[in-house]
Order: structure tokens, then C-alpha cells, then sequence
């Protein structure tokens, strides 16, 4: 096999994101699971809320926590759960 050897990644992009994630505040397993499991909400009465089966509600969960989940359905997953999604840019620069 005449391939050419690929330098070793550390870690997955999806590894790379999660540990993003956790350094932005986000809990481990992600906002949504953790709100639901928080409140006793199953994940069958929370797809009822957003109009999804509950077996969608887990694939949203585990996206979110692998970084791959869009804006719209976090707000709709915020809306469902009676939150308010807020999405910030915070400077890395120390303020002068």
C-alpha cells in the first residue's frame, strides 16, 4: 500500500469540542440533558414540548455535547425547557 503515513491527532474533533465546551461553563453532558434530567422531564414529554420523538431528544442531547448542535434547536430546546438562550462573545483580552 503505497499510502502516505497521516500525522496522529490527538483526540477526535468531536473530543476537541466537548473539552471546548467544558472550559466555557457548559455542564458535562450538556445544558439540555442536564436541565431535563434536573426538572424530571422524560425525554418522551420533552420531544412532545418541541414536536420531535424522544429518541431525537437524546440525538440533540448528544450532539450538543459533542459540539455539533445548531442555534436553532438550542433555542428551540430553550424554549421547550422555559429558558432563554443567551450566546456571547467574551473578549480573551483583558480589559484596559
Amino acid at each position: 500500500m503505497g499510502g502516505v503515513a497521516r500525522k496522529k491527532r490527538k483526540g477526535s474533533d468531536a473530543d476537541i469540542r466537548r473539552k471546548a465546551s467544558r472550559l466555557h461553563g457548559a455542564p458535562p453532558k450538556g445544558w439540555i440533558r442536564t436541565l431535563r434530567q434536573s426538572r424530571g422531564i422524560s425525554l418522551r414529554r420533552l420531544g412532545e414540548r418541541v414536536g420531535v420523538a424522544g429518541n431525537s431528544v437524546h440525538d440533540s442531547e448528544k450532539r450538543e455535547q459533542e459540539g455539533g448542535i445548531s442555534l436553532n434547536q438550542l433555542h428551540r430546546f430553550a424554549r421547550a425547557l422555559d429558558c432563554d438562550l443567551h450566546y456571547t462573545f467574551v473578549s480573551r483580552k483583558a480589559r484596559r
